[in-house]
């Protein structure tokens, strides 16, 4: 099992809806030095590549090229109903990252790993 993520340019755009089993940021980073535009993490929840190939199916009426979509009202509402975390820029600080802690009064936190 891994992660269904969505990325999109910082000042919007296509999304892609992708699947890793890195961590979300580790993608992230990784698209992040292919594109000429900063990107931002919009979203991600566990999930398989079956998962992520209905994703494509129900959204391929905005269908770009790829694994990019169009934004539209209808994906980033189930983007917002279903995400683990907030949406956070790829260009994290240095060894950070966003993780969900399930603790009263303290829903999410960026720590420096190890």
């Amino acid at each position: 099992m891994g992660s269904i993520y969505f990325i999109q340019p910082v000042r919007g755009g296509l999304i892609k809806i992708g699947y890793t089993t890195q961590p979300v940021a580790e993608r992230a980073k990784e698209l992040q030095s292919g594109s000429p535009l900063p990107l931002r993490v919009l979203g991600w929840w566990t999930g398989d590549t079956s998962e992520e190939s209905t994703l494509h199916t129900l959204f391929q009426d905005s269908w770009a090229y790829g694994e990019w979509f169009k934004s539209s009202m209808r994906l980033t509402d189930l983007i917002e109903r279903r995400r683990l975390a907030p949406p956070f820029n790829v260009e994290l600080p240095g060894n950070w990252s966003v993780s969900r802690k399930d603790a009263p009064g303290l829903s999410w936190v960026a720590q420096q790993e190890p």
